[in-house]
C-alpha cells in the first residue's frame, strides 16, 4: 500500500476506477464507455469490465453500437481490465485492482442485471480508504421494489448518483439518514419516450435521389416477416424527381407498409416525424446533420447507415447504432435493434461530460471514508 500511496503523489493526473457491464453490444457496457470516455478527458481512468455471463451476449440479432467505433484522443489515457467470471476470482481480482493508488472508485449499476459485485467493489475500496460512487440507471417502468432490490447490495457507497426524483426518494427512505448521500443526475434516466402509437414505426432519412440506398433499406424491411408485418411500419423521406423511386416502393414485397415522403421538411415537420418513430435510420449522417440532430433530442434509437468503415460523427451518442448502407442484412438487424430499445430515452451527448464533472466532485465522506483530494475538486 506504501507503494500505491507513493504513485498517488507522483502522478501527474488523477486517477479514477469505473467497473461496470463491458459488452459494446449492450446499453450498459455503451453507458460506461460515454462516462469513461469523458472522465478520461481530465484524468487517468482505469476501467474494470465486469460480465457476469460466461457467455457474450452478442449475435446476429445486435448491431454495433456508434460509440463502439469511434474513437479519441480520451482513450490514450485509459486502461481496461477485464474481471473473472468465477465470483471467488471476481472477488480476489477486484481486491488486487481497487487499492490506494485510486482517487476514487465509481460503478455502474443496471437493475435486472446481477449487482452483487458491487459489494465486493465497494469492501474493496472501503479496505484501501478510496471514495466510492455507484450509478444506477433509471429505466422505464422500474418499481421501487425493484430498485431497492438492486441498490440493497451499495450500503458501503459514499454516494449513489440515480436517474430520476422519485428515485432517490425511495433510496432515501429505504438507507435513512446513516445512508450513502443520494443525488440524481438525468444522465442516468433512460426513461421518458412517450408512446409512439401502436406500429413499430422505422423512419429512414436518405439523401436526395439515391436509389441505391433506397434499394437496401427497402430490402431491408421486406425482410420482416410476413406474419409479423401487420405490426411494423417504414416511412422513407427522401426528395427524388425519378418516378423510378415511386415504382421501387410500389414493387416492394411490403409495399403495403411503407410511406414515401417527398417534400421539404420545415423544422417543426421534422420534430413530429421523429418524435412519432419507434426507431430512425439516418443515411450518412454528419456532425452538422439536422436530422441526427432531432432524433438525439427526442432520445430516439438511431441508426447510422454508413457505406465507408467509419463514421463522420464526431458525437458519442448512446441511442446510436451502426449499419452497413451497401448491406441490406445490417440494416435489417440494426433496424430490429433499434425497435427493441424504443421504449428507452437516451441521453444527448453533452449528458455525459455533465456526469464526469459531477463524478470528479468529493462525495460527503463517512466516518470510515476520506474526501476526494483537492486536485479532483478544482
Amino acid at each position: 500500500m506504501c507503494a500505491d500511496l507513493a504513485n498517488r503523489l507522483t502522478r501527474t493526473r488523477p486517477h479514477v476506477i469505473v467497473a461496470g457491464p463491458g459488452l459494446a453490444t449492450t446499453i450498459p457496457g455503451i453507458v460506461v464507455t460515454e462516462v469513461v470516455r469523458s472522465l478520461a478527458r481530465r484524468v487517468d481512468v482505469t476501467r474494470v469490465e465486469v460480465d457476469v455471463a460466461e457467455k457474450e451476449i452478442a449475435g446476429l440479432h445486435r448491431a454495433p453500437s456508434l460509440a463502439s467505433v469511434q474513437r479519441d484522443d480520451s482513450q490514450d489515457h485509459v486502461v481496461t481490465l477485464r474481471s473473472p467470471h468465477g465470483r471467488r476470482e471476481r472477488a480476489r481480482a477486484l481486491h488486487a485492482w481497487i487499492s490506494e493508488d485510486a482517487d476514487a472508485l465509481i460503478a455502474y449499476a443496471w437493475p435486472g442485471l446481477d449487482s452483487a459485485w458491487i459489494d465486493e467493489a465497494l469492501h474493496a475500496a472501503h479496505r484501501a480508504q478510496v471514495p466510492t460512487t455507484v450509478l444506477c440507471a433509471g429505466l422505464p417502468g422500474l418499481r421501487s421494489a425493484e430498485l431497492v432490490a438492486t441498490c440493497a447490495y451499495f450500503g458501503l457507497a459514499d454516494r449513489i448518483m440515480v436517474g430520476r426524483p422519485e428515485d432517490a426518494t425511495t433510496l432515501r427512505s429505504y438507507f435513512g439518514a446513516r445512508g450513502p448521500h443520494i443525488e440524481v443526475d438525468h444522465a442516468l434516466t433512460l426513461a421518458g419516450r412517450s408512446d409512439t402509437g401502436p406500429d413499430r414505426g422505422i423512419t429512414a432519412f436518405l439523401p436526395r435521389d439515391n436509389v441505391a440506398a433506397l434499394a437496401t433499406v427497402l430490402a431491408a424491411f421486406d425482410a420482416v416477416p410476413e406474419a409479423w408485418v401487420d405490426d411494423y411500419g417504414l416511412r422513407v423521406v427522401m426528395r427524388h424527381r425519378d418516378s423510378v423511386v415511386d415504382d421501387m416502393v410500389a414493387a416492394s414485397f411490403h409495399a403495403e407498409r411503407v410511406v414515401l415522403i417527398d417534400e421539404e421538411m420545415s423544422s417543426r415537420d421534422l420534430d413530429d416525424v421523429v418524435a412519432s418513430s419507434s426507431a430512425a435510420g439516418v443515411a450518412e449522417p454528419s456532425d452538422t446533420s439536422r436530422t441526427l440532430d432531432t432524433a438525439m433530442e427526442h432520445g430516439i434509437a438511431t441508426v447510422a447507415m454508413i457505406s465507408t468503415g467509419v463514421p463522420s460523427i464526431s458525437r458519442g451518442y448512446v441511442g446510436g447504432l451502426v449499419a452497413d448502407l451497401g448491406r441490406p442484412a445490417s440494416v435489417h438487424v440494426a433496424f430490429n435493434h433499434a425497435l427493441r430499445l424504443s421504449t428507452l430515452r437516451f441521453p444527448a451527448p453533452e449528458a455525459w461530460d455533465g456526469l464526469a464533472l459531477r463524478l470528479l466532485r468529493a462525495a460527503p465522506a463517512t466516518s470510515a471514508r476520506t474526501a476526494l483530494p483537492a486536485f479532483l475538486r478544482r
